[in-house]
């Protein structure tokens, strides 16, 4: 989840990397669908898939989620 400075979910992204994002790490955009964390470029992650939050893409998410456990 992508939250803004207020805490607010403004994105759900499926990302992979080689790295542990926590909580409260900074992403910031690099190119390609790349972004660094804590603005350490090489530390990056890759989006492979996201979408705008609303409850009901939350729903959607946690209903697939489910489904693949």
């Amino acid at each position: 989840m992508l939250c803004d400075a207020g805490g607010a979910i403004k994105m759900i992204a499926e990302v992979k990397s080689d790295f542990a994002v926590k909580v409260g790490d900074l992403l910031s955009p690099l190119q390609n669908a790349l972004y660094c964390i804590n603005r350490e470029k090489l530390h990056t992650v890759k989006v492979l898939s996201a979408s705008s939050y609303s409850p009901d893409e939350w729903e959607r998410q946690c209903t697939a989620a489910g489904k693949t456990q």
